[in-house]
């Protein structure tokens, strides 16, 4: 497991993961980092009671870092939502039958000896079809 980032508020924070190295954070780059809240963050608003228990923490060079209280449900809709943007602004496609491959929604397989990015339909063919 990576080292804990050297900007780090809350030292009880369980980490999960980050990408955060030293080495990157002088030469500039940004990082993350999650990890399970020591104590659930709790909070009501309107008519729905919120128990954030994930701490999302992401550092840029031009924020700063940015502290999240988060749950599961919410990082998904998260990948959901970036994923959805990513197939907008880059969009894959099946090398086999050149059908759109939407990242949140199917598989993309591919393996060292088969580089090609098949959709999970095509990929079921190939392996039936041997």
């Amino acid at each position: 497991m990576r080292n804990r980032s050297h900007l780090c508020s809350d030292l009880s924070c369980k980490m999960i993961w980050t990408n955060y190295s030293k080495y990157d954070f002088d030469k500039g780059c940004s990082h993350l980092c999650f990890g399970i809240l020591e104590k659930e963050h709790r909070f009501i608003e309107k008519q729905t009671t919120h128990i954030n228990n994930i701490s999302k923490c992401e550092y840029t060079p031009l924020k700063g870092m940015i502290r999240w209280f988060t749950v599961f449900d919410d990082l998904w809709l998260e990948v959901l939502g970036i994923m959805t943007v990513m197939d907008i602004l880059q969009p894959l496609h099946c090398d086999v039958c050149n059908k759109d491959i939407k990242r949140g929604l199917t598989g993309i397989t591919f393996t060292k000896d088969d580089p090609k990015k098949r959709c999970t339909e095509c990929y079921y063919k190939k392996e039936f079809l041997k």
